[in-house]
């Protein structure tokens, strides 16, 4: 199909031909198993089309993050959408079902106004006034639960779903009620538990309290495949083994599922034919030409979460010639899919004559040994195609043990036909194995290689030497290990403090501070940074090949400084969140020295701790997650390295030990968030009496400790106490809070000819902390709430 051309006029330069359409793709996660697929299949459509593709991972709409400590930042993947305007893509393919499942479908629906007037086609969702592409929930999983009903004779079946406003975990329940209906099978509402399709804690709870509350519950069905992971935990767990006591059915048949213990029953839904399908549509689209909402097949497989070996592989028929493209596809499903037609062809061709060779009858050669020599050069032609590392191991051996009964079958039963074959035989298994091994041996290879140049890219990206603009090169420099040769880094014109549930202000520029082109990394001079919102997938960088990229945000915590703009990479589908979360904190601590130079050599130590810690893969904190101080990991290292200098230097320290008081009281009375708020204000009260140069951390729940330096007689062990009494006095006279703030301290000065530890001063101060809180003032209450 022939596509419009178009023109885009770049400021102050010529007009630029642009002859390919530009897809943008909204997708969940972008190492999610499900995103995954869909992108490698939208990749190969639209390679056959010539489109462009932008890949835009935005994780989950409008989540409650509140709840979850750990994803408290995760609202930030979402702004990347916010960069989706009419004049910088052509249509839009969006995993409504996946970045919409922890919403509802109002909230969906306000969302996509946002891009009405672009063209679009949703993907894993349905939702009526839009062009949907959807999997079909009903058949294959009524297919999965009849045969527990009627094989594994299951009698009590429960089930874990996701959001309400998830139409895919509707779907999926209306058919497991459906197939209860069918046969009878009793229904209560104890027997479903809310999920997370996300979240896997979320389920894990889900699958305890189904354990808890169902006592003769012999099977599940978890709506996706992440969740019955968590499912197989939980049973485990408890002394309950999948597949014997508790039979488990998945959806999505993602690559886990296959190597999880035992392999799980599922149902497999073609993500990447959806991708593909997806390309199709919104081609049609733009094209104003009139399309429907498709429905795509899904199919039931049969693994060893329903029961043993040779309990579910009762009715299989894998096997012989009759079937042979069928049987292919069944082990080699997962290489189908990756591939382009042709090639998917050509192997299946080979792997087809290697079968026929193997079970022509005896009759039809005259010597046995030119049989064997051309069934196993046929099996070292087909395994020198890749195809055996997407196989389904399981399947393949199962579908070899059919066909070497076939072949005993079609050359008859001779004693002598037997031990011919059975040597036969024994080659083709050990080829296999051979190759089997080989195949793992280069994916440990390839582990140590990546596992280096991940060293490389943590240091480099961390290791910046001033705050000047050249510095982004280093963003860059090291993404050769994800396979990455093209890359953009922008940079907003002022950072963005985002706080979660506000809207992120579109940017109508950018500033191009570097790039990587075909593998060579360059610094953009300043003359030549200004990128227009409409140019944002086309800069005056790019060439006018066909490109493939992702739109990755960068941010640390609530500040979002820019956006990575590169090639999607099957190392990026195992390590994107890695990389954003990497260059999310380089852009961090270069904002940092942008902003403050001064500092240069307090960072670089921060640096060499956090590029031994991200080495080490050790995502331990040394902050407080509350206060912001140290915590008492950092607040020990720190001090430590600060008392050598200091006494290198000839210098008396002070290490205090304070401990707040009556937390406890105000936690009871007036709850956990007021105590969070005290321990915030004693932090902030800490620093603003402590020296600037003070080591200052909370190590403990009310409990902090200082070391600072005693020199020009800025503060002393008396002046300490005093000056902490009156900041307090002050704050409980202008707070509005019913509880007075206060804090006990104990001192010790160091003298420089003193040979104590950090460890022996401390002790020493919280001796005399514990004789300061017996003096505390007895009164914690103001005097109107006493």
């Amino acid at each position: 199909m022939e596509t419009a051309e178009k023109y885009d006029v770049v400021p102050g330069e010529i007009m630029v031909k642009k002859e390919r359409y530009t897809i943008g793709m909204f997708v969940s996660g972008i190492v999610d198993s499900f995103t995954t697929q869909l992108c490698r299949g939208v990749m190969r459509a639209a390679e056959e089309a010539d489109l462009d593709v932008v890949v835009l991972p935005g994780k989950y709409l409008f989540r409650d993050l509140s709840g979850t400590p750990e994803y408290q930042f995760e609202y930030q993947y979402g702004t990347v959408f916010s960069h989706i305007q009419k004049n910088n893509v052509d249509g839009l393919i969006i995993a409504a079902g996946c970045i919409g499942c922890m919403t509802t479908e109002e909230k969906m629906r306000q969302f996509l106004k946002n891009y009405s007037d672009i063209p679009s086609v949703l993907v894993a969702s349905r939702m009526d006034g839009y062009t949907c592409i959807s999997y079909d929930n009903q058949n294959a999983v009524c297919e999965g639960l009849e045969y527990l009903i009627e094989k594994a004779g299951c009698k009590y079946i429960c089930i874990i779903d996701g959001p309400d406003g998830n139409t895919d975990s509707q779907e999926r329940k209306a058919a497991y009620l459906k197939t209860l209906r069918k046969y009878g099978l009793p229904y209560q509402a104890k027997q479903c538990a809310h999920g997370d399709l996300a979240d896997s804690q979320a389920t894990r709870q889900a699958m305890a309290a189904l354990i808890l509350d169902n006592p003769r519950m012999d099977a599940v069905f978890c709506v996706n495949d992440d969740m019955a992971i968590a499912a197989y935990e939980v049973l485990k767990k408890q002394g309950l083994e999948p597949g014997r006591d508790v039979k488990v059915l998945g959806y999505d048949n993602i690559q886990r599922s296959l190597t999880m213990d035992p392999p799980l029953s599922t149902i497999a839904a073609d993500p990447v034919l959806l991708g593909m399908k997806a390309v199709e549509y919104i081609q049609k689209k733009m094209m104003d030409e009139p399309v429907e909402n498709v429905t795509l097949p899904s199919r039931f497989v049969l693994r060893e979460s329903f029961g043993t070996m040779d309990e579910i592989r009762q009715g299989k028929t894998l096997g012989g010639l009759k079937h042979l493209i069928e049987d292919f596809n069944t082990v080699f499903y997962r290489y189908i899919n990756g591939r382009k037609q042709e090639e998917a062809e050509e192997t299946c061709a080979l792997f087809s004559e290697f079968v026929r060779t193997l079970l022509t009858p005896e009759d039809e050669f005259q010597d046995f040994f030119n049989t064997k020599q051309k069934v196993l050069k046929q099996l070292d032609d087909f395994i020198l195609t890749d195809a055996m590392s997407y196989m389904d191991l399981d399947e393949l051996l199962y579908y070899l043990d059919r066909q070497r009964a076939e072949a005993l079958h079609v050359r008859g039963a001779t004693l002598e036909a037997e031990a011919a074959l059975e040597e036969l035989w024994n080659e083709i298994y050990r080829r296999l194995i051979l190759a089997v091994d080989k195949r793992f041996g280069d994916m440990s290879h390839l582990q140590g290689v990546m596992k280096g140049e991940m060293k490389n890219f943590v240091r480099e990206t961390m290791n910046f030497r001033n705050g000047s603009s050249k510095s982004y090169a280093a963003f860059l420099n090291y993404l050769s290990w994800l396979q990455i040769r093209n890359a953009y880094l922008y940079r907003f014109e002022r950072t963005v403090r985002l706080k979660d549930g506000y809207p992120f202000p579109v940017q109508d520029m950018y500033y191009m501070k570097a790039v990587c082109k075909n593998g060579v990394v360059r610094t953009i001079p300043e003359f030549r940074q200004l990128v227009y919102q409409e140019d944002l997938f086309d800069n005056r960088e790019m060439g006018k090949e066909r490109r493939c990229m992702v739109l990755l945000p960068l941010f640390f915590g609530e500040e979002n400084y820019g956006l990575l703009l590169c090639d999607l990479t099957e190392g990026l589908f195992v390590e994107g969140e890695f990389v954003v979360s990497q260059l999310g904190a380089a852009a961090h601590m270069l904002h940092i020295l942008q902003m403050n130079e001064k500092i240069q050599e307090e960072l670089k130590k921060h640096l060499e701790v956090t590029q031994r810690e991200n080495i080490a893969l050790d995502k331990l904190s040394r902050y407080d997650g509350l206060t912001g101080l140290m915590n008492r990991r950092g607040f020990l290292e720190t001090a430590e390295s600060r008392l050598e200098e200091w006494r290198q230097e000839g210098k008396d320290f002070l290490i205090a030990y304070m401990d707040m008081n009556y937390l406890k009281q105000v936690n009871d009375r007036f709850g956990h968030e007021e105590g969070d708020f005290s321990l915030c204000e004693m932090g902030k009260i800490l620093q603003s009496v402590m020296p600037e140069h003070a080591v200052l951390g909370r190590i403990g729940g009310d409990e902090y400790a200082c070391a600072c330096a005693v020199e020009n007689a800025q503060i002393t062990e008396t002046q300490l106490p005093q000056k902490l009494k009156k900041v307090f006095e002050q704050f409980n006279r202008e707070s509005d809070k019913p509880y007075l703030l206060s804090a006990s301290a104990g001192i010790y000065v160091v003298k420089t000819e003193e040979e104590k530890t950090l460890a022996q001063a401390l002790a020493a101060a919280d001796e005399r902390l514990y004789q300061a809180k017996q003096q505390k003032e007895p009164k914690w209450l103001k005097a109107e709430d006493v």
